[in-house]
């Protein structure tokens, strides 16, 4: 139950000086956890932020904790980790879509590129995603190919993207074949 008066907006900004930001909002407990492994995971205690995750996920396993969990082992390099969270969850929103990416970029990480590829494909299965998350698998599975001695497949994938945004990464010199 809120303490607050209803007149009272739920969320207020402001900021006394350009480092300090003062955020006044309705905390329950699991928006205070997940601040809480924000701070930890700002101090550098990254183990401390994937436990409290950990035991979110372990809780109520919902597509956005489960992509807040693989995003601390990416940063944590755990890629087994990041492969066993990502196992099993489909492609069914935008959310689940960047589990899958991560998913995939931790086989190519892990040198399971067979693997990664199939990740990337399911990623790719859906064109009711974000454009910049579609971007990105593609990038990926394109980087991949060339990378794996299939040319011509990666490059198709990386021309697309450079027909559409030039500037995306490093896809003009990998368009280009100079990377």
């Amino acid at each position: 139950m809120s303490s607050w008066p209803s007149t009272r907006p739920p969320c207020a900004w402001s900021s006394g000086s350009p480092d300090l930001v003062r955020v006044e909002m309705e905390v329950g407990s699991l928006v205070a956890v997940l601040l809480l492994a924000e701070c930890y995971q700002r101090a550098g205690r990254g183990q401390e932020a994937i436990g409290l995750v950990q035991e979110l996920v372990e809780a109520d396993p919902t597509p956005a904790l489960v992509l807040s969990l693989c995003d601390l082992y990416r940063e944590a390099g755990e890629w087994d980790e990041v492969v066993a969270l990502g196992a099993g969850v489909q492609n069914t929103d935008d959310v689940t879509l960047q589990v899958r990416l991560m998913q995939a970029e931790a086989l190519v990480e892990q040198g399971m590129p067979d693997a990664a590829l199939v990740a990337f494909r399911e990623c790719l299965r859906s064109k009711k995603r974000d454009p910049e998350l579609l971007k990105a698998a593609r990038y990926g599975r394109g980087r991949l190919l060339v990378k794996l001695g299939k040319r011509s497949q990666g490059l198709k994938d990386l021309a697309q993207i450079y027909a559409e945004d030039q500037t995306y990464l490093d896809v003009a010199e990998l368009a280009k074949g100079e990377a």
